[in-house]
């Protein structure tokens, strides 16, 4: 439904969940369900 939202999971997702671990486990589970989420920028 929304093509972009690879790219901005991360922020949107930490809006939910806050940094940490937990929000790490829910994109696990998008990545591991076909999503191309890259990885968080050092």
């Amino acid at each position: 439904m929304k093509p972009d939202f690879a790219e901005a999971a991360r922020p949107n997702v930490e809006k939910w969940f806050g940094p940490g671990e937990l929000m790490e486990h829910f994109l696990e589970g998008l990545r591991s369900a076909g999503l191309d989420i890259p990885p968080q920028k050092s």
